[in-house]
């Protein structure tokens, strides 16, 4: 399966849940995700309501979050984001953000044979 036909049936598989949390009395689900130096995944889930997310169905949200976010995303300098459940618009929003590093340089400086001449040594 092709990481988009992945990423399809993890949306899927995440809409399927909508009626089941909104009878749990929720209404958005947020995963929370990071990663960076060939290591990331999910980070959190988060939930509104009074009740808690029951421990199967927090696994489900983050076995399809892992299809979802963008592959490679923890490569490198890395990256981070959200994955949002609107649970009533049966909305899944992906916002993800890359991690970067970047060079600010310094004025240049020029050296010459006087800055490397031996410094004298110092009397006692």
């Amino acid at each position: 399966m092709s990481e988009d036909q992945d990423r399809a049936e993890a949306i899927r598989d995440l809409l399927a849940l909508c009626p089941r949390l909104e009878k749990l009395g929720h209404t958005r689900i947020t995963v929370e995700y990071g990663g960076s130096g060939d290591e990331g995944g999910v980070e959190g889930v988060e939930c509104d309501g009074d009740e808690d997310l029951p421990k199967n169905l927090e696994t489900a949200i983050e076995n399809a979050a892992e299809s979802i976010y963008p592959q490679g995303f923890y490569n490198n300098e890395g990256g981070a984001g959200t994955i949002t459940l609107l649970v009533k618009e049966q909305i899944v929003r992906v916002e993800h953000g890359w991690y970067e590093t970047e060079l600010v340089s310094d004025d240049p400086h020029d050296y010459t044979a006087a800055d490397a001449a031996p410094a004298e040594a110092e009397e006692v």
